[in-house]
């Protein structure tokens, strides 16, 4: 099959960065490859985010205390006055129950742009409840926003509605964030490293195609340093024609994720249509990635997709993301130790067969799970292991991730050899 960037990825991988070869020894140089890396499109990133709720009406009053919340918090006096005595106070700050004058103290501590809006209010005789967003101004002029809060409110004598209680998050809400090529490219540059691998979130989408031409097109636009992957739901209808047309556009593979398929290894039907997909995938030449930690399954699972899945593929290599878990962590190891044995034996499909390990490793890592990962590093063979970041709008960042990739108990020569390593479609 013809693949148009076949070339360019081949140059982009013999042409070191002068500055890294010239600053570093090769047993401390970063990886050429990052093998696991995430394009999302301002389309793709909504759906992984829930979005806001919609704000509610509040009655005037309501409203009134909500908004003295804020215009008050530097005037102590009257800012005291809108709330019944003492207050209860759970500040994100404090993992405890604030009362009295601290209380107040943590309370006024709000920045003067802030807006709350609500998104549910509950009243009962005599008092109600509201929750909401603390929304701020940002400077692009957009309001985005800064914590969740809630309070209770209650009706003083003077028919005045006070707060009795109240508390906020330590975190923001998640927004959607895109992640275009000039991010990663950036992020790649910050580590020295060359190539990315750039996985297509389109298993995501009812129609996958709009995903992956997205992808396939930000790719472009990093003149070869980015390496496209489509994103195929094993489950869907439109599996292998969409897989087809990926082919046909020259890009080098698919990516399957059986966790967001919801695949069940038990169902006759599931298993029917995945090894249509890797069938279909050998015939057309194109590398699987499969995130293969379905959520539910652990060593049976790995014996049947190394028993009936496996060997459709005789020439096209496979990679397993996370080494066979979902990450952070080595949190799969019982599937893992089945891939080891099937590659130790030289079971049909393990020739060509690739672990990724992104983010099995983390800067969280303990020891005994370094010890434990390199020790799962040798057994699979270094010269099989493919460094990857699993960076998107989340997750550490390249840089972060060779960083704590580093920590593993393996030797310089070791570390030269795993970031030595390219997957065979990348040299197609």
């Amino acid at each position: 099959m013809h693949r148009p960037h076949g070339l360019l990825i081949a140059i982009c991988l013999a042409s070191a960065t002068p500055a890294i070869a010239g600053q570093v020894s090769d047993e401390a140089r970063p990886p050429a490859v990052d093998h696991h890396m995430h394009l999302v499109s301002p389309t793709a990133a909504a759906t992984l985010v829930p979005p806001l709720l919609p704000e509610v009406d509040v009655p005037p009053a309501i409203q009134n205390v909500l908004l003295d919340r804020v215009r008050l918090a530097k005037d102590p006096e009257r800012f005291s006055a809108l709330f019944e005595q003492p207050p209860l106070v759970l500040h994100a700050l404090f993992p405890t129950w604030l009362q009295g004058e601290e209380a107040l103290e943590t309370a006024e501590q709000i920045p003067d742009d802030v807006t709350l809006v609500p998104h549910s209010y509950r009243p009962t005789e005599g008092a109600a409840f509201v929750a909401g967003t603390w929304m701020y101004r940002a400077s692009s002029g957009q309001m985005r926003p800064m914590t969740n809060f809630f309070m209770h409110l209650v009706k003083s004598t003077d028919g005045r509605w006070k707060i009795s209680a109240e508390g906020i998050t330590a975190n923001a809400p998640p927004m959607p964030q895109p992640v275009d090529a000039a991010r990663l490219l950036r992020e790649l540059d910050a580590a020295g490293i060359r190539m990315g691998v750039a996985l297509s979130l389109a298993y995501q989408h009812e129609d996958p195609r709009a995903e992956n031409e997205w992808v396939a097109a930000q790719a472009k636009e990093s003149g070869g340093r980015l390496v496209p992957i489509c994103g195929i739901n094993p489950l869907a209808d439109s599996a292998i024609a969409e897989l087809s047309r990926c082919a046909q556009e020259g890009v080098p593979g698919i990516k399957l994720h059986l966790g967001n398929a919801r695949f069940d290894f038990d169902d006759p039907a599931h298993l029917a249509k995945l090894k249509n997909v890797f069938q279909a995938a050998d015939e057309a030449r194109l590398a699987v990635i499969i995130h293969l930690h379905n959520g539910t399954g652990g060593a049976d699972s790995a014996e049947r997709f190394v028993q009936e899945v496996l060997p459709l593929v005789e020439s096209v290599p496979v990679q397993i993301a996370h080494m066979g878990g979902a990450g952070p962590g080595l949190d799969a190891d019982d599937a893992l130790g089945v891939l080891v044995d099937a590659i130790k034996r030289g079971a049909p499909g393990t020739a060509n067969l690739w672990m990724d390990a992104a983010s099995t490793v983390t800067s969280e890592s303990s020891e005994a799970e370094l010890a434990r990962i390199a020790e799962r590093f040798r057994e699979v063979g270094l010269g099989r292991i493919l460094f990857g970041s699993d960076r998107s709008s989340q997750n550490e960042a390249p840089v972060d991730a060779w960083k704590a990739f580093r920590r593993l108990p393996l030797s310089d020569q070791e570390f030269a050899r795993i970031a030595g390593n390219q997957a065979p479609y990348l040299r197609q």
